[in-house]
């Protein structure tokens, strides 16, 4: 069992540094009030052999090059979100709403991000930082 202590981050974070929990929110104009804490266990996307968690999707989304472990990070933060709405929905009655859903949510991406600053709240991009925050974008 992981003990867990908060960080200046307000994530919280296993004694061993193992998972964290990620603060996620949708940037959206229809989905805009979403938001959820989903807890990530680090070592399935860091490789220590290869230090290559630093690259790329840094200053904006398109046409980047995304490392394959970066994508595999940003589908899970993203089908986790798409699935929290979509209970969300269901359970409000708001069924009509699905449909948008799933239109909009096929453009559910992270940028300003790489998977080190995502995962221990690092980076060097000063738009990347909204003090821990993550938004899911939908309108690039």
């Amino acid at each position: 069992m992981y003990t867990t202590r908060e960080n200046n981050n307000n994530s919280r974070v296993n004694e061993n540094g193992n998972t964290v929990t990620l603060d996620l929110r949708v940037s959206c104009n229809i989905f805009w009030k979403y938001e959820m804490k989903l807890t990530v266990n680090r070592d399935e996307y860091v490789d220590h052999d290869n230090n290559n968690d630093n690259n790329i999707n840094i200053n904006g989304c398109c046409n980047e090059k995304k490392t394959a472990v970066f994508s595999r990070l940003e589908r899970e933060l993203c089908d986790a979100m798409i699935a929290h709405i979509h209970e969300d929905l269901l359970r409000n009655g708001q069924e009509e709403l699905i449909q948008k859903l799933c239109e909009v949510s096929s453009k559910f991406h992270i940028h300003g991000h790489t998977t080190r600053s995502l995962l221990y709240h690092q980076s060097n991009a000063p738009h990347a930082d909204h003090g821990g925050i993550i938004y899911i974008c939908s309108h690039c």
